[in-house]
């Protein structure tokens, strides 16, 4: 006897019936069941899972199009904007160090270039005209110096600025790209694959009737990228080998002409 698993077309009970027998009845509701139209209901609904099913994947194919480019910039503009936040943190704190060493910043280079002088009139024991002279232009050079300080504090508060309006901008750029996405909660892929490549070629699996649904595709994504990765690095063992063998064949033909020389 060949059990065959259907439903009640008056109740819609679960059943186990003879596919051997051309009648069957339910042992629910009574009502009698014919085999080959049993059969037929099992054939219409494994047609119709398995279009629901392509329909599924075609539909997930389209919106990851869809989401092809707000996945690759999500990704450049959320990098860019960690990379700006850290800069405009090491900024912040050479402004609060400027600021909070004002006066060294500003005497530091004088007395630097004083003490070298100093040290080079002293060796040549320079006239006292000339220490007085030396002396009067490094007391000059000071609110030179103030100038220069000030400067360099408005170059890093501009680009603190600067840095801060793109920042802003990356992170704006990073909500939109977000919202959209919001719009497909369904679809959804690893970090890691937010490149045209990786995108491509899952789609490329789910509209090829590859995989069926959008986790198989990126299982077969982690496959492909598993199965280079070994490729890549039996190939690098490989020129390992032969770069092994060379250099042994090397020495070999080296100690043989070392032998005859002898």
């Amino acid at each position: 006897m060949k059990i065959m698993n259907m439903e009640c077309p008056c109740c819609g009970a679960k059943l186990n019936v003879d596919a051997d027998r051309s009648l069957n009845f339910c042992e629910f509701c009574g009502s009698q069941i014919a085999v080959e139209s049993a059969r037929s209901q099992g054939y219409d609904m494994e047609m119709g899972r398995q279009k629901a099913a392509r329909q599924e994947a075609l539909s997930a194919a389209e919106k990851l199009g869809e989401l092809k480019e707000p996945f690759i910039n999500l990704r450049k503009y959320d990098d860019g904007a960690k990379n700006l936040s850290k800069m405009v943190a090491d900024l912040d704190r050479k402004e609060a160090s400027l600021i909070k060493n004002k006066t060294f910043n500003i005497v530091k280079t004088p007395l630097i270039v004083a003490l070298v002088f100093w040290i080079i009139l002293g060796m040549f024991k320079a006239p006292f005209g000339v220490w007085l002279l030396f002396a009067l232009i490094a007391i000059l050079s000071i609110p030179l110096s103030g100038v220069l300080y000030e400067n360099n504090c408005k170059s890093v508060a501009s680009q603190i600025d600067q840095h801060e309006g793109n920042l802003v901008a990356n992170i704006k750029k990073v909500e939109e790209y977000k919202a959209i996405m919001d719009k497909y909660p369904d679809i959804r892929i690893p970090e890691k694959y937010y490149n045209e490549m990786a995108i491509e070629y899952i789609r490329n699996a789910l509209l090829n009737n590859q995989a069926s649904t959008l986790s198989q595709a990126i299982a077969m994504c982690d496959e492909k990228n598993e199965r280079m990765k070994q490729m890549q690095l039996q190939e690098k063992q490989i020129a390992l080998q032969q770069q092994q063998i060379a250099e042994l064949q090397a020495l070999k033909a080296q100690n043989q002409k070392n032998r005859r020389r002898r």
